[in-house]
């Protein structure tokens, strides 16, 4: 019997492609074939796992474009709203005819068992349908899709805890949703066109598809009943390919780690807030800038180092406290390490983070705009008080309860075998 052939399906997405590729590292493990389709910026990374890769062609990629060109670059808005349209027509319906007729044309050449796609790629899961193979979708953070229990994905919004509190996320989820759904007259063209139902909103996506894997923990979102497609696998929090080696700066002053988005989000002068931040303290610094961003742009002290790029898992073995956006991945391996957070949000799902971090009281939230002083603030209340690195290291040891080494594919072979066989 031939090795089942997996399809990974992503797209340029920061910090979370590391996420989703360790799905393409498991399933090779088990002695699938997977091919991962993906931007062509994620081509090497992708590569790095032993796949074979395929790069998106016709829909809008980032690649080697300068920044001010990339068709989804939500950092030049400051309007939700103008981001959330920009999603909308660069990536999650715009091209979604685009990215069904590309994974379509592989498996014509190289016939596919089973796709994975990443839960915003609807084109993929489209096509996916369209040739009528099972269709996992990835979830590489927190819960994304309306629930009555949760506030709307992307305000940031803290749990509700009264009455008052289940209105707002009601009215909240309404508003949401149908600034979502417009344009889904044009989307559900897109799946008629190919033999599908339409869609009686865009968040109805997720009914068709056979199972979700959430790459997150229980332990750390605002409790929920999830539909029953869904499984929680637990955080991939390996470091990235590209990650370089490191030395920790010496000294006996507290290190803190300060760590923003790992691809670009015009960060430059967030980065430089979180440098003097820490220059203003006595402790030692560690500031990782991402690929991005050069560290000679930045200006920093003797006690703050600065580097591209470093292994987050052995700074975090001895920091006592993390600055940073509030990215999934850097709140999980914070967490995890037993590490609280200082947490300035930048946008996308990171004030979802913020106010989980806060619930749990492992961490402080300051505003997306605060200064270096507010944020130097912050950070000392959290070395001052104990209370906060307690909190962190019991949460961790639930989230870690919920990882399990495999986790991907015996979610996926149950799918088969729930649909009566393995693929030959």
């Amino acid at each position: 019997m031939k090795p089942q052939h997996a399809v990974l399906a992503i797209w340029a997405s920061d910090g979370a492609v590391s996420t989703q590729l360790t799905v393409a590292s498991e399933l090779l493990a088990a002695g699938y074939r997977v091919t991962v389709m993906c931007d062509p910026h994620n081509v090497p990374e992708a590569a790095a796992t032993g796949a074979s890769v395929v790069a998106w062609q016709s829909p809008p990629v980032r690649g080697d474009l300068p920044f001010d060109e990339i068709p989804n670059r939500d950092w030049v808005e400051s309007n939700p709203l103008a981001m959330m349209k920009r999603g909308k027509e660069n990536l999650v319906m715009g091209p979604a005819g685009l990215y069904a007729d590309e994974l379509v044309a592989l498996h014509r050449e190289d016939p596919v068992d089973v796709v994975v796609a990443d839960y915003i790629l609807l084109g993929a899961q489209i096509g996916a349908q369209e040739i009528g193979v099972p269709c996992v979708g990835l979830v590489p953070n927190i819960w994304v899709f309306p629930h009555p229990d949760l506030p709307p994905f992307g305000t940031g919004w803290s749990a509700a805890r009264s009455p008052l509190g289940q209105i707002r996320n009601a009215l909240g989820r309404s508003v949401v949703t149908k600034l979502w759904d417009r344009g889904l007259d044009g989307f559900n063209e897109v799946r008629t066109e190919r033999g599908l139902p339409p869609l009686q909103s865009l968040w109805d996506s997720i009914d068709h598809l056979d199972l979700v894997l959430v790459q997150s923990a229980k332990a750390f979102d605002f409790p929920f009943d999830p539909p029953e497609n869904v499984r929680y696998i637990g955080p991939a929090v390996s470091d990235p390919s590209w990650t370089r080696e490191w030395v920790a700066p010496p000294g006996d002053d507290p290190l803190v780690l300060g760590a923003l988005t790992s691809g670009y989000q015009n960060q430059l002068d967030d980065l430089q807030i979180v440098i003097d931040a820490l220059a203003s303290l006595p402790v030692r610094g560690v500031v990782t800038t991402g690929q991005d961003i050069d560290p000679d742009e930045l200006v920093a002290p003797p006690s703050v180092q600065v580097v591209k790029s470093a292994p987050h898992s052995a700074i975090l073995d001895q920091a006592s406290a993390v600055v940073s956006h509030g990215g999934h991945g850097t709140v999980m391996k914070s967490l995890m390490a037993g590490v609280p957070l200082v947490v300035r949000p930048m946008g996308r799902d990171q004030g979802d983070n913020a106010a989980r971090v806060t619930h749990h009281g492992v961490g402080l939230r300051v505003g997306s705009g605060a200064s270096s002083a507010e944020v130097a603030e912050a950070l000392r209340r959290i070395l001052a008080d104990e209370a906060f690195t307690t909190k962190a290291t019991a949460l961790g040891q639930e989230i870690r309860a919920e990882v399990s080494e495999g986790a991907a594919v015996q979610a996926i072979s149950q799918l088969f075998d729930a649909v009566g066989s393995h693929p030959a």
